[in-house]
């Protein structure tokens, strides 16, 4: 049996109060006034969850663009949030860091020689 798509009106959207799905991993969570897209999915057994953005400022026909555009990701295997780093990182064109070297750089310099420590240039 196929899954439905494109279940949810405008007035659902607007008069919902718990998660409601519109179908092929498109879900709209409201939280008071406030309502955000979320496509779900699943990668090697894991759940996950990437946010659309919220509404109104994404409206149900674009949200619903955009979980088919992760849908097509992932059909070719690709996760759709770790596609959307590297596009990221990509249009910055930076490299990340490995998360020691980022924790860690400028703060030698910053400290200067640890005294009591053989080899800094520091007499102890």
């Amino acid at each position: 049996m196929a899954r439905t798509l494109h279940r949810l009106t405008s007035r659902q959207i607007k008069a919902a109060s718990k998660p409601i799905g519109d179908g092929g991993g498109l879900w709209l969570y409201p939280q008071g006034q406030a309502r955000t897209w979320i496509f779900r999915y699943s990668v090697n057994g894991r759940q996950r969850e990437m946010g659309l953005g919220g509404y109104p400022s994404v409206t149900l026909a674009e949200a619903r663009d955009r979980a088919a555009e992760a849908r097509a990701l992932r059909k070719q295997g690709i996760d759709p949030i770790e596609h959307r780093k590297a596009q990221k990182v990509a249009e910055q064109g930076i490299r990340p860091l490995p998360r020691l070297q980022r924790a860690t750089s400028g703060r030698s310099e910053a400290l200067g020689p640890i005294p009591g420590m053989p080899g800094n240039g520091h007499q102890a």
